[in-house]
């Protein structure tokens, strides 16, 4: 009976020690997935961290100067009436102003209207000046009336008015007005006049400047786009002519007919690529015209390294994903040197530079801030940098071990382009695409490609407007058609603003797949309680991620001596 109890105890200690071994597997495969699935998410702080900064917004120093053209065309409408100066006049208008409304009490008998009205501006504190014109005697009184109503009544009684000249409050007559109206009328005149004068003198130099002998001037032209240079002086000059043409020559009308037949652009602006010139063609006035716009416009472009990192990021609960962490900086030593703030790093393949933008050397500090690597020897490594203040730089090292998911960099390209144009990198290829019509095979090939298009724009120096459009074409071989894949398409478009040599990503292009299963010995699968001793499930999460990490880089500028022409 006691070799029976211990045979009983033994196997039941036996088949509680198998399912605490299950348990415990279970728990394990828990505790991985819910690990795995947390280092997955860490791939996401690398994005929170190189979030785009907007600057400040600052009010700009716009440069107000203008070139001054050696003859500025006079456009002017005689037939209009001509908007004198007044400081021309020898009676100035002043602007409206209300007129005092205190209370005044007043009694004066036989008196002299040119004292009334001193006495009533000296009550009202004011300036007044009044014509010799202005004579009479009066009588009045008056209590507590507004000093306004005293004052017009004095002047509606006497058929006097005012005007306001500045700070001063002048009384005039009816002879007065007439005569400003005369001299107005005899200034306008004589405006007109001069403008229709001004104009047959601006005609006729034309005239003579059309008569002067064409000359020829090649100018070598450095930084401009040379089509887009011509197709601008030409438009120039041609509206230089319209607007001489533009004029009313009424004091001249005998001039209309030759002055529409002269009409058009007298010379040419050529160009020859072959020596990247200009080849003007004209008068040595329209030369004059020409020469400091060149010179303006032919100015070295701004040039902007564009970095990127494009990566597919696969996520699957049956994979071991780890990741470390660490930082790279500038010392703040007396050599300068650059070295990492923790982290398992090898070298960049980009040397870290100081604050005058010179390459530095760093030097490699052992140890993880975070060590959740991979235990087998396979898998890749992933090196991203990302900018968040100052010279300091985090990059992210990546390591994985692909079972069913994957972490795939599927491109790092580098490009310069010039500021304000676009830079464009593809990779793929061409999938040939099988039709048949009619009894006849036609091949049409088609292009999967990853596709990355980037136009910079410079401002201030240190602050870059990116405009990003990016594109991947993937091939789905379970889909296919006639033999024929599907072509998977992810496209992404944004503008962002950033700091020189601060990193922008572009996400959430996400692919989800989620798949499970049940094994188990039938029958006894099904047993309540203890069915599953006898089967195994299998469940399976994939998620697949395109993620693009930008960092545009202003390349320093160096003065080249140019040989001037």
């Amino acid at each position: 009976m006691g070799i029976l109890s211990l045979r009983m105890g033994l196997i039941m200690g036996g088949i509680f020690f198998f399912i605490s071994v299950l348990l415990s597997g279970c728990g394990s495969q828990h505790e991985k997935k819910m690990q795995t699935a947390e280092q997955v998410k860490k791939w996401q702080v690398l994005a929170d961290k190189s979030v785009s900064i907007t600057p400040v917004p600052a009010l700009q120093d716009y440069d107000d100067s203008v070139m001054e053209d050696i003859s500025q065309p006079l456009k002017t409408d005689p037939s209009q009436p001509v908007k004198t100066d007044p400081s021309c006049l020898a009676i100035k208008s002043g602007g409206s102003r209300k007129l005092p409304t205190m209370k005044v009490t007043m009694k004066m008998y036989d008196i002299s209207l040119p004292v009334l009205i001193r006495t009533l501006a000296k009550v009202a504190n004011l300036d007044i000046m009044i014509n010799d014109s202005v004579k009479g005697q009066s009588k009045i009184v008056i209590t507590d009336v507004p000093w306004e109503q005293a004052f017009l009544g004095v002047l509606e009684t006497f058929g006097l008015t005012y005007e306001w000249t500045g700070d001063i409050l002048r009384v005039v007559s009816v002879d007065d007005l007439k005569r400003k109206q005369d001299l107005m009328e005899a200034r306008q005149n004589y405006e007109k006049m001069k403008n229709k004068h001004d104009l047959t003198l601006m005609h006729q130099a034309q005239k003579k400047s059309r008569l002067e002998p064409l000359v020829t001037k090649i100018v070598k032209i450095h930084y401009a786009d040379l089509t887009s240079l011509q197709k601008n002086l030409t438009q120039y000059l041609s509206n230089q002519e319209k607007e001489v043409s533009a004029g009313n020559f009424e004091a001249s009308p005998q001039m209309l007919p030759e002055e529409s037949e002269e009409q058009g652009l007298k010379g040419n602006v050529l160009i020859d690529k072959f020596t990247n010139s200009l080849i003007l063609h004209a008068s040595r006035s329209d030369i004059k015209k020409i020469m400091p716009i060149v010179r303006r416009l032919d100015q070295p472009i701004k040039q902007v390294l564009i970095e990127a990192h494009i990566v597919e990021a696969g996520s699957n609960t049956g994979k071991e994903l780890g990741i470390q962490w660490g930082g790279l900086g500038t010392a703040a030593t007396t050599s300068k040197e650059s070295f990492s703030i923790g982290g398992n790093m090898t070298k960049f393949e980009q040397s870290l530079k100081d604050e005058t933008g010179v390459n530095q050397p760093y030097q490699p500090v052992d140890g993880n801030i975070v060590n959740l690597p991979t235990t087998a020897a396979t898998g890749m490594s992933l090196g991203v940098m990302a900018q968040k203040a100052g010279e300091y730089v985090l990059y992210a090292q990546l390591m994985a071990l692909e079972e069913q998911g994957r972490i795939n960099i599927l491109s790092k390209p580098s490009i310069t382009t010039l500021d304000h144009r676009m830079a464009v990198i593809e990779s793929g290829k061409e999938v040939p695409f099988q039709t048949v019509e009619e009894g006849e095979v036609s091949i049409d090939w088609k292009k999967a490609v990853i596709k990355l298009e980037v136009t910079p724009h410079v401002i201030e120096d240190q602050i870059i407007r990116l405009e990003i459009v990016t594109h991947k074409d993937e091939l789905d071989f379970a889909n296919e058609v006639n033999g024929n894949p599907t072509i998977i398409t992810k496209n992404a478009q944004t503008t962002v603003m950033l700091f020189d040599g601060q990193t922008t990503v572009i996400g959430g292009l996400n692919k989800e797949k989620s798949s499970g299963g049940e094994d188990g010995v039938p029958g006894l699968k099904n047993v309540p309680g203890l069915g599953w001793l006898f089967k195994s499930m299998g469940k399976a999460e994939e998620m697949e991620e395109l993620l693009i990490f930008i960092t545009p880089h202003i390349l320093k500028e160096k003065t080249v001596k140019i040989q001037t022409q």
